[in-house]
């Protein structure tokens, strides 16, 4: 038997017609799980609500308060531990290339400006390249190819973009 029409019109209160009106109370006659959910849906609903305890907002705001600042104080606590950790452990990492360079400074210090020379000529040499392959490619791939591959990958990074915003969408409200 299918209860869910039913269920929906016990639940959400909305006007209905003579029809639904009609069949809603033959299936409550015939099912009694949706007779008894129609008992608490009217039990509910002439229930009073009940008024809180004397001074338990007043409580309730101290309880909070409490919790706020132990929470607080548990994150703060957390942040200098992993500050500490961390901190720690770049000391250890560092400590070998820093007894290397108060042992000679000098020597350091040329091999540092060597390694960065060597990062700049390898940069320059990487973006030649990459220039002279671009412009071989040029001559292989024909205008249109290209322009199709630049849309594709375009719009491919607009999908992944739109995705991404809908994954990480946060539900609003209840």
């Amino acid at each position: 038997m299918n209860h869910q029409p039913f269920e929906d019109w016990l639940l959400k209160e909305q006007p209905l017609t003579d029809e639904q009106q009609g069949q809603l109370q033959a299936h409550l006659r015939a099912c009694l799980a949706c007779a008894a959910l129609r008992e608490v849906d009217l039990a509910l609903a002439a229930a009073r609500p009940v008024a809180p305890a004397r001074g338990f907002r007043a409580r309730f705001q101290v309880r909070l308060a409490a919790y706020k600042a132990a929470q607080r104080r548990r994150m703060a606590s957390g942040v200098l531990v992993l500050s500490a950790g961390v901190l720690a452990i770049l000391a250890l990492l560092i400590w070998p290339t820093a007894q290397a360079f108060f042992a000679s400074p000098s020597l350091s210090l040329s091999s540092l400006f060597s390694r960065l020379v060597e990062i700049w000529i390898s940069f320059q040499v990487y973006r030649d390249t990459l220039t002279t392959f671009l412009h071989v490619l040029d001559g292989l791939i024909p205008a249109h190819v290209r322009t199709l591959a630049t849309l594709l990958t375009l719009g491919g990074g607009l999908l992944w973009f739109v995705s991404l915003k809908k994954a990480a969408r946060v539900p609003q409200g209840v």
